[in-house]
């Protein structure tokens, strides 16, 4: 299981250097020495400003997450490659929906409402396949994960590019994480968010999480297994699942 383990991990990374190269450029700098001959550093061609996060959520900047990819069933996935879109497995069916499997995944867009013009320009790819994780048994809260496999390759650029899968088993020193969305904005109303969201969430340990969720447990979530994380904010705010901790 650890060499497996390995094996995936090394292919991560090596994916994810490959993406990086393409939003990296060589630029000449000046350190103003002595005998200076100049060197040359890579520059990220990132074509947007970062503000500083709140919890509780706000419109995130164009071009600021290229891997988010929104769907049917008011869902969103992560783009990890020319193929593949990362996602839930609750949102790769809805039998109450007119088609009961979405069927295409749209990609680089901000404003998901077609009477707006932000200046972004979507691509929407067909959906091939569905894959669900082999363990997901909803209502059952365990192993919620799917992926998308697009009927063609994605063609990368500034507003469309993968995110880096994590390889660690751990956290590491991190203690922050960003969601990102089109989900719910107003608990009162149900109304959702046209503009993508973004908001920063605290990186919980299971442990600390385990007494605080007693009140939710079921026959459906018994508790923490290995592969959940916990993230949220004691002081209050929202998440992307409208309540102060949630898990994955």
């Amino acid at each position: 299981m650890a060499k497996q383990f390995y094996k995936h991990q090394n292919q991560g990374q090596q994916k994810c250097d490959a993406y990086s190269r393409q939003v990296v450029q060589k630029v000449d700098a000046s350190l103003l020495l002595l005998n200076d001959e100049g060197v040359s550093v890579a520059a990220t061609r990132c074509h947007y400003t970062s503000v500083e996060l709140i919890v509780g959520g706000e419109d995130a900047n164009r071009g600021e997450f290229p891997h988010m990819g929104g769907y049917d069933f008011n869902c969103g996935g992560a783009l990890i490659s020319t193929k593949y879109v990362l996602t839930a497995g609750h949102c790769s069916s809805d039998p109450r929906a007119y088609a009961p499997a979405p069927v295409v995944a749209r990609l680089g867009d901000q404003n998901i409402d077609p009477a707006v013009n932000d200046g972004a320009d979507p691509v929407d790819v067909p959906i091939r396949h569905i894959h669900n994780h082999p363990e997901y048994k909803p209502p059952v809260k365990y192993n919620d994960i799917a992926l998308l496999e697009l009927a063609s390759d994605v063609e990368f650029e500034d507003a469309i590019r993968p995110a880096c899968l994590w390889t660690q088993p751990d956290f590491g020193n991190n203690h922050n994480g960003i969601a990102t969305g089109w989900g719910v904005n107003n608990t009162l109303t149900k109304t959702t968010s046209k503009e993508l969201q973004k908001v920063s969430l605290s990186l919980l340990d299971n442990e600390f999480c385990e007494p605080l969720l007693e009140h939710t447990k079921n026959r459906n979530w018994k508790g923490f297994v290995r592969e959940q994380m916990c993230a949220g904010e004691l002081r209050g705010g929202k998440d992307t699942c409208q309540v102060h901790i949630f898990t994955y």
